[in-house]
């Protein structure tokens, strides 16, 4: 319904609220998308970093750390047993793995 002055106010803000709104639902939803990327990303590193672990207790080296994406891996073997230490988001989280 355009005038000869152009659009009226009620169609501005009707148009206003349609975009906020589809915008609001989501943020939501591309939030939890990063944050699911960011769980991926972590599981590839320590995928990663155990691999480079074997290679290395390969060659007689039982401990070791890797920065990957300004988060440290350090990662140990005890036996059979080869333990990985990441830091989350200020918390401490340790992966181990019997092989």
């Amino acid at each position: 319904m355009r005038n000869e002055k152009g659009f009226s106010f009620a169609e501005a803000m009707l148009t206003l609220t349609v975009t906020m709104v589809i915008f609001g639902s989501l943020l939501p939803t591309s939030y939890r998308m990063f944050a699911k990327l960011n769980d991926q990303k972590i599981s590839v590193h320590l995928a990663y970093t155990s691999h480079q672990a074997a290679i290395a207790r390969g060659h007689g080296i039982l401990t070791g750390n890797r920065v990957m994406d300004k988060v440290n891996y350090s990662w140990t073997w005890e036996e059979r047993l080869l333990c990985i230490n990441y830091t989350k988001t200020e918390n401490t989280y340790q992966s181990c793995e019997n092989y």
